[in-house]
């Protein structure tokens, strides 16, 4: 199996791969969901972004006006500022979901997951990587009104432990 909780796995991967792509779900997927969750101006944070289309299509097709964007891959962060260094309210930044110091407390609306916290359960240390993430992600979050939305491909039985 790769190892997918691992920096260097990604690093790795998008030095050799840095094509655009979606795991999971895109936008067209995730509209209802995101749009029963998120208000258009949100500040919405998605984390592990990878090379996912999603926040673009969330502020070009969405209306969406704020999502930044982190990734603790460096290389994969620099391919996807310089691919959408024009769109307004669309940022990119290196930083582990487990440890953001870079975001301030109660200042995000919507954390996104899409496949982080699968990608974090696929090593070793995984309910201590899952433990972090949701301790960070409800750090950052609004309190009373802040939305944690995590697109799994795990069932709800083998998610719902780490909540």
């Amino acid at each position: 199996m790769p190892a997918y909780h691992l920096q260097e796995y990604w690093e790795e991967r998008y030095s050799q791969s840095p094509g655009l792509f979606d795991w999971y779900q895109g936008w067209h997927g995730l509209r209802p969901l995101l749009e029963a969750h998120a208000d258009k101006s949100a500040a919405i944070l998605q984390i592990g972004c990878g090379t996912s289309r999603l926040a673009h299509e969330m502020v070009t097709l969405g209306g969406y006006a704020r999502v930044a964007n982190i990734d603790y891959s460096a290389t994969v962060v620099a391919h996807m500022r310089a691919l959408h260094s024009g769109v307004p309210g669309l940022t990119y930044h290196v930083a582990d979901a487990r440890d953001m110091p870079g975001v301030a407390g109660d200042s995000v609306d919507v954390v996104l997951d899409k496949g982080t916290m699968d990608a974090l359960l696929c090593g070793q240390c995984a309910v201590d990587n899952a433990a972090r993430l949701l301790l960070e992600a409800h750090r950052v979050l609004r309190p009373g009104s802040g939305v944690l939305l995590v697109i799994t491909y795990g069932s709800p039985d083998s998610r719902l432990f780490y909540f």
